[in-house]
């Protein structure tokens, strides 16, 4: 057996674990893309004047049928003394 022989059959081995690599991959990228995260985060001193506001509008095509999606929506304020703090969310599922 020629040393090309063994080198040939290495890089079949690889290619066929390449794709089954990339197809895996894919599933869980698409898996971890129908979860949806919004984040808002604010830090100031004293005497400080914060707001926040979201609107998420997870809409269903399908009445029916979900689409499957997690939306999660994550609001944090932080200030020291006589700060004024309003936090405004909303979220929408459906039509």
């Amino acid at each position: 057996m020629e040393w090309y022989s063994w080198f040939f059959d290495g890089i079949g081995t690889s290619i066929v674990s390449a794709i089954i690599g990339l197809v895996l991959g894919g599933i869980g990228g698409f898996a971890i893309g129908r979860k949806s995260k919004s984040k808002q985060i604010q830090k100031a001193k004293n005497d400080a004047i914060q707001q926040q506001s979201v609107n998420v509008d997870d809409e269903i095509v399908d009445s029916k049928k979900s689409t499957g999606t997690e939306t999660t929506v994550v609001q944090k304020q932080t200030a020291k003394n006589n700060a004024q703090q309003i936090q405004i969310g909303s979220v929408k599922n459906g039509k």
